[in-house]
């Protein structure tokens, strides 16, 4: 008896390999971040640089796309971030102008700090670990919208005006994602302090 095996033969399997600056731009690009700069999504893509190597044998293992030209009151309006400040509220502490209008981060999320004070993160931090921003943390938000369950991340990198004792600080407040400030001197067993590898 012959049977007919051509119905179970499987189709050839394809790869697909997926292009982490289109996925991560992707993310950008359909929250708001390059509209009005560039006429579609393959022009802003083809702006974002190449990845660089993650660094090796440490913490600094999420990968962020920071843009910097959606300003920060824009890029919490659009991702629903409650926001009470203009774009003046933050300083850069220390003094530190971002690298380029767009460029990458390998972060830690702030996990691995939990009940540290911002303080106690940037004293005991090594040279080239640098702290987010305010900005560089809404990027960050918006590929990861899950990561404030239960937990707040501290933004040591953007300090209060004239009030450095506060730093910003992602939370929850009220069911509503929100931008905040804490105490940059005190800790909470519910935050921890974002940083991310800087050469």
């Amino acid at each position: 008896m012959l049977l007919d095996m051509g119905s179970q033969v499987a189709a050839p399997s394809v790869t697909r390999v997926i292009d982490a600056r289109a996925v991560h731009a992707r993310i950008l690009w359909d929250n708001g971040w390059g509209r009005g700069r560039f006429k579609n999504f393959e022009a802003y893509v083809s702006s974002i640089p190449r990845i660089p190597v993650m660094p090796r044998g440490t913490r600094f293992n999420k990968l962020v796309l920071v843009d910097t030209t959606l300003v920060l009151t824009d890029a919490c309006r659009v991702l629903g971030i409650e926001y009470g400040g203009d774009n003046t509220v933050f300083t850069h502490y220390p003094n530190r102008p971002p690298p380029a209008e767009a460029y990458w981060m390998w972060m830690q999320d702030g996990e691995s700090t939990l009940g540290l004070s911002g303080f106690d993160c940037v004293s005991a931090a090594p040279a080239k670990e640098i702290f987010l921003t305010a900005a560089e943390g809404v990027c960050w938000y918006a590929g990861n919208t899950g990561v404030l369950f239960g937990r707040s991340v501290e933004l040591p990198g953007s300090r209060l005006g004239s009030f450095p004792v506060y730093s910003a600080c992602l939370m929850v407040h009220e069911g509503q994602p929100t931008l905040g400030v804490t105490e940059y001197c005190v800790g909470s067993p519910d935050r921890g302090s974002a940083s991310a590898w800087g050469g």
